[in-house]
């Protein structure tokens, strides 16, 4: 992932984003630790990487999952892998994917995953994919709770609001219904910070 380009698109994006919602707030950025982590926010919209972005002044840069259908379409797939998004087979063990976030990781770079695994409207719930969890707890990487307010129109105000890193200590004992319940109450905090609003 190119930094020079990387800090171009903020540049470029930054003012299109504010225009259409010129209420921004973030709270608790000095929570992001140094080197290698797992940023897990809720999901809502397309633009909840952006609004990361311009939460974190695009310091650290971070990588992305994306469906892998986004990365096939011509331009937007190319835009995407230059700022360090890759695909994953949403729905299938796509282990090429978890190995690469796995590398991502131990290289000391942080990663984004949005535990929901899709977007969810308003009034929606879903069982969290254990994904995050389960990376979390292979690589040792801290996961970093992350509430990015919904905006269900034009002008409304957006926050990012970033909760305590949570750690998830490695067990080869811990069973597939336990990951689902860690990855349960990891959501639950993404809520709670912003105050039990959910998408």
């Amino acid at each position: 992932m190119n930094r020079a380009w990387y800090c171009f698109c903020y540049l470029i994006f930054r003012p299109l984003f504010f225009l259409i919602h010129p209420v921004f707030r973030t709270r608790g950025r000095e929570r992001v630790p140094e080197g290698a982590c797992l940023l897990c926010s809720n999901h809502s919209g397309m633009g909840d990487p952006f609004w990361l972005i311009f939460a974190l002044h695009p310091n650290p840069m971070f990588r992305s999952m994306a469906k892998i259908e986004l990365m096939k379409t011509p331009v937007l797939g190319a835009f995407l892998r230059s700022m360090g998004v890759f695909g994953v087979n949403r729905g299938h063990h796509d282990m090429a994917a978890v190995h690469q976030a796995a590398e991502i990781l131990k290289s000391g770079q942080k990663l984004l995953l949005n535990p929901e695994g899709t977007r969810v409207k308003k009034g929606q719930h879903v069982r969290a994919k254990t994904g995050a969890v389960r990376l979390a707890a292979q690589t040792g990487a801290p996961i970093v709770p992350i509430y990015i307010s919904p905006r269900p129109h034009w002008f409304s105000p957006v926050k990012v609001i970033f909760g305590e890193p949570i750690t998830v200590a490695g067990d080869p004992e811990r069973t597939s219904e336990e990951y689902h319940n860690l990855s349960d109450q990891l959501l639950q905090t993404i809520y709670r910070l912003g105050e039990g609003e959910w998408a």
